[in-house]
């Protein structure tokens, strides 16, 4: 569902605000809740023993795993299971370790959090810098907000936007976007941090964005240390074409895991879209809004919540992205009795559900303009 319709050609230079009084106790009476139950549990709402025990063995586990690709001297059979597992793991230190540290979750001082969000940077080939103002600052301000929310709007080959001009080849979309879908690790190292920086003058509210010096140099670095280990280093060890093929296998291996986790919570045919209004205000709270764009999956799955780091309670994490992804499972339940007693809806279901749903919204957003009418 498509909210304020006929807005959709605003001029969209005014600041984006959110009528706050509209359900205005809901996320107070959420806060306070979720507030008490971390007081009477008596723990922190950043990682607790067992996160920084996962951090410690997903991170070693890929230093481990890279050695022994590159001075084991294997045969090619037991290279190409070690690489597959080295792209697991590229994938889960993005969603466990690398999520949560850019949002301050994982310790309780900052500026170690903020170390371990460059692992963006050397085990993905991302750039933490990148991520944390078009996810932290914009995604999570302005979810499926056509023309503000980044996620809705990175490639002209898929359309998922209600504003986005309707192509011929968008017809056919939802039978070709896994090939699309396999090209976001490519896109994370070679595209998207350069498009961020040095094209793309507005990001949500702000415009003609400054980036920092150091911000310029650590980009440049960190990704010729990235291609220097991935490609550099194992020439010397490998012939050149089977470095090749192993690095796209690893980077395709983290796109199906990421994109699994990222775009079905969003576009599906449960979530709506919100666009301002001709005064740049959204008639909705900014917490009702993080319900009716997100669904959570797999919601009682530990196996889920461990692997895609808590990816699947995208919910929750919109509501509370300061929290750590170890907490999510018992905070649903909160958010779940809280939307009841309020009249909102909270949208979970299966993982095959969403991405069912998925792609029934992207065919609809293929077959005509206006998908909702």
């Amino acid at each position: 569902m498509l909210q304020d319709m006929e807005s959709l050609n605003i001029e969209t230079k005014l600041p984006i605000k959110y009528k706050q009084n509209y359900h205005p106790e809901f996320y107070k009476e959420l806060k306070r809740r979720v507030d008490k139950a971390f007081n009477d549990k008596g723990i922190s709402i950043k990682g607790n023993s067992i996160m920084k025990f996962k951090v410690m063995m997903l991170v070693v586990g890929y230093l481990i795993t890279y050695t022994i690709i590159i001075l084991a001297d294997l045969n090619d059979i037991s290279n190409l299971f070690l690489v597959i597992i080295l792209g697991v793991l590229a994938a889960l230190i993005g969603l466990n370790i690398s999520h949560d540290a850019v949002h301050n979750a994982i310790f309780k001082r900052k500026w170690i959090n903020y170390l371990f969000s460059f692992t963006f940077n050397f085990f993905l080939g991302a750039n933490e810098y990148v991520w944390r103002i078009t996810h932290n600052m914009v995604h999570h301000q302005f979810p499926n907000v056509p023309e503000m929310d980044p996620d809705i709007s990175q490639t002209k080959l898929l359309r998922m936007s209600p504003v986005d001009k309707l192509k011929w080849f968008h017809k056919y979309q939802h039978f070709y976007f896994p090939i699309v879908y396999l090209l976001f690790g490519f896109y994370l190292v070679f595209i998207k941090d350069f498009r961020v920086i040095f094209g793309m003058n507005r990001l949500g509210n702000k415009r003609r964005m400054v980036h920092p010096l150091k911000e310029y140099i650590i980009l440049f670095v960190t990704k010729i240390i990235y291609i220097g280990y991935m490609i550099v280093i194992p020439s010397m060890v490998f012939p050149f074409w089977k470095v090749i093929i192993a690095f796209i296998l690893m980077q395709v291996i983290l796109a199906i895991i990421f994109t699994i986790v990222t775009a079905p919570a969003h576009v599906a045919t449960s979530n709506k879209y919100f666009t301002p209004n001709s005064k740049g205000i959204i008639e909705e709270n900014w917490a009702v809004v993080q319900l009716e764009t997100t669904t959570d999956f797999s919601r009682n799955s530990w196996i889920a919540n461990n692997f895609f780091g808590g990816g699947n309670y995208q919910v929750v994490h919109h509501l509370f992205p300061g929290i750590c992804h170890i907490h999510l499972p018992w905070i649903s339940q909160i958010v779940d009795k809280t939307t009841l007693e309020y009249g909102l809806e909270y949208n979970h279901t299966s993982l095959i559900s969403v991405l069912h749903h998925h792609v029934k919204m992207l065919r609809a957003f293929g077959q005509k303009e206006d998908p909702f009418s």
